[in-house]
């Protein structure tokens, strides 16, 4: 969520509001002579412009460095970052059911390949055990950009559905056997509501991962996904 929060950084000032007065007069019964009422004020506050559009150019600078995530997010100089232009491929990996890998490994083809997306760039972290081999943390992100603003609220929400029909228990299948996550219930953030919100816990796997938690987030803004 802290990621999430720190990529959106369009700010969006509301233009002043515009104040309307009106003033009515009627007739008092019996009488030929206007009486004046009170004057009545009306506020109204117009809705904010639309966000520019990002450009392609502009994704990296969304993402956050590692000096960002050490000082925003709490990861250390153990982690090692990459950064790729296209999809994650996972192809030794699958779910049940299948579009539920989603929950667990973003920036899958299952959830983007059919999206109209135009360009996307993932900067990920990673801790590993070396000599083990075992990740002893990740930090992934992500920034798909999309033509226009509703194109990319249409993968948000639909990303959203998906990861609703994922709730309870799934299983991972993979190099190292059956993973089973328990994934929570999808909430939307407290301080911004529009950023979506997924958990889920490793219930039964390799001894290593039991009780390890993840935590997913996306949002929309202007006409990309984070």
């Amino acid at each position: 969520m802290v990621a999430v929060a720190a990529l959106v950084i369009w700010a969006v000032v509301p233009s002043s509001s515009n104040t309307t007065t009106t003033e009515a007069k009627t007739a008092a019964p019996g009488t030929n002579s206007p009486v004046t009422t009170p004057p009545t004020t009306t506020t109204t506050t117009p809705e904010p412009p639309p966000l520019p559009l990002v450009t392609e150019a502009q994704l990296p600078g969304l993402l956050l460095n590692l000096d960002d995530s050490i000082r925003l997010v709490g990861l250390n100089d153990g982690y090692s970052p990459y950064e790729e232009t296209t999809l994650r491929n996972v192809t030794d990996l699958s779910m049940t059911p299948p579009e539920c890998l989603s929950v667990v490994a973003p920036g899958l083809p299952v959830s983007y390949g059919n999206s109209g997306f135009t360009a996307t760039l993932s900067r990920s972290f990673t801790n590993l055990d070396v000599k083990t081999m075992f990740a002893l943390g990740n930090f992934d992100e992500r920034a798909t950009l999309y033509a226009d603003g509703p194109a990319a609220s249409r993968q948000v929400d639909a990303i959203e559905k998906t990861w609703q029909g994922c709730h309870g228990s799934n299983t991972q299948n993979g190099p190292s056997g059956p993973v089973v996550f328990d994934v929570g219930e999808v909430t939307r953030s407290a301080t911004d509501p529009s950023i979506v919100l997924l958990s889920s816990t490793v219930q039964n796997g390799p001894k290593l991962m039991v009780g390890s938690r993840s935590s997913r987030a996306v949002a929309v803004k202007s006409n990309v996904v984070v």
